[in-house]
């Protein structure tokens, strides 16, 4: 039977994370962040199927959760830790071209997400290099050295940058695309250089850019893409031996809730990404996820492409951006903003940041977006909120 355990440093540190595998326990590795809360709740009461705990000491799960904000189970195992760890480094060289003697990987990612996973513990134990973890809400100056690889996220390499922090060198992301004007500033300084993994729990990597001087990314050498049409959409299907082929979905039955099993590539072998863009001789364009994509007077337009460059504008915390029907059925856009500017300034810059079809018709400043028991932005309950504003139903 699967068992469940918060992945922070110190379950792989203190040798239970080996032990797990060497019993076949299948461990279902958790963001310790969801202690005590309702997704806590979720999985500890929720049965399992006979598919987590009859693969053996290879396999273990990985927790995730999407928009709707419930758990589900991602199939991994020891094989595909390997593969992706061999992959890079075996190519370090040509995706890199830096030299990683003597470099101690600073992690403030965590180890229940699989880039955290890879590039925060697997590969630099690999590399045979020291590694330190951070809680990235934690982290000061002077515990980070300019020899360092940062292993982050956008949203935390923002922060860093913007107080006065002296980064290191060599900076891996991962997580959210890099938003371009973070980019911009960061070229513009000529200090840091960085490379931006392409991926996810399903897939493993899949591509890989220096985001300051690239649009597309390079897929990897080991990934078969493949492009479907979808409303007019391309959408990127991706097949490898990084790709997990099984996951578990929490269902609700009449006086339980458990996970069913559900295959998650096609015939063929291939996973539907739900990534939109374009795919040519230069690499693959990724535009955004095909649900959050919208058409404003007759152009497509990406939500997460806005927030990401409204996130990148100085003193912006949080932004969630989304799409609304006008009363003459038009789309329109939408967007809540944790800042200390004022919306007059936010505005004026983003004049000089957007095409005028990507400027959010409606701008509100607040002190907290509302997020989903798994941190994630609660879209449904703001577009709730702008609807019920629109009919003076409610102030902000």
């Amino acid at each position: 039977m699967a068992t469940f355990r918060f992945a922070d440093p110190t379950y792989f540190q203190d040798g239970q994370w080996d032990e797990d595998l060497a019993l076949g326990k299948e461990p279902v590795l958790v963001d310790p962040k969801w202690e005590k809360t309702i997704l806590d709740q979720l999985l500890s009461g929720a049965q399992l199927p006979n598919e987590a705990g009859k693969n053996g000491s290879d396999s273990f799960w990985i927790a995730t959760s999407g928009s709707t904000g419930l758990p589900k189970l991602i199939q991994k195992n020891r094989s595909h830790i390997e593969d992706e760890v061999n992959y890079w480094l075996s190519s370090s060289d040509i995706h890199f071209g830096w030299d990683w003697k003597s470099s101690r990987f600073h992690v403030t990612v965590p180890l229940c997400h699989l880039y955290g996973l890879i590039w925060g513990l697997f590969l630099p134990r690999a590399m045979g290099r020291s590694i330190i973890h951070s809680n990235p809400l934690q982290i000061k100056n002077e515990d980070l050295n300019e020899n360092d690889i940062l292993i982050t996220v956008p949203y935390t390499l923002k922060r860093m940058y913007e107080s006065g922090m002296n980064l290191p060198k060599r900076i891996i992301t991962s997580g959210s695309k890099f938003p371009v004007p973070l980019a911009q500033r960061l070229r513009a300084d000529g200090i840091v250089d960085i490379r931006e993994i392409y991926g996810a729990t399903e897939t493993g990597a899949m591509g890989i850019r220096n985001p300051m001087w690239k649009a597309r990314y390079t897929l990897l050498s080991v990934v078969e893409p493949k492009i479907e049409t979808n409303s007019e959409i391309d959408v990127l299907l991706v097949k490898s031996k990084f790709v997990s082929k099984l996951s578990l979905e929490l269902r609700s039955k009449e006086t339980s809730q458990e996970f069913v099993p559900t295959s998650i590539t096609d015939s063929d072998g291939y996973f539907f990404t739900n990534d939109a863009g374009d795919l040519s001789s230069e690499g693959w364009n990724y535009i955004g996820r095909i649900d959050r994509i919208t058409k404003i007077k007759g152009k497509r337009v990406s939500l997460d492409f806005i927030e990401s460059s409204i996130s990148s504008i100085p003193n912006v915390k949080e932004v969630a951006v989304i799409s609304l029907e006008s009363k003459d059925q038009e789309a329109e856009l939408a967007c809540l903003i944790v800042t200390s500017k004022s919306k007059e300034e936010i505005q004026k810059q983003l004049v000089d940041t957007l095409p005028a079809s990507h400027i959010p018709k409606k701008i509100e400043i607040t002190e907290i977006i509302n997020k989903l028991q798994n941190g994630k932005t609660d879209y449904l309950s703001i577009s709730k909120y702008f609807q019920l504003k629109s009919l003076n139903q409610i102030e902000l």
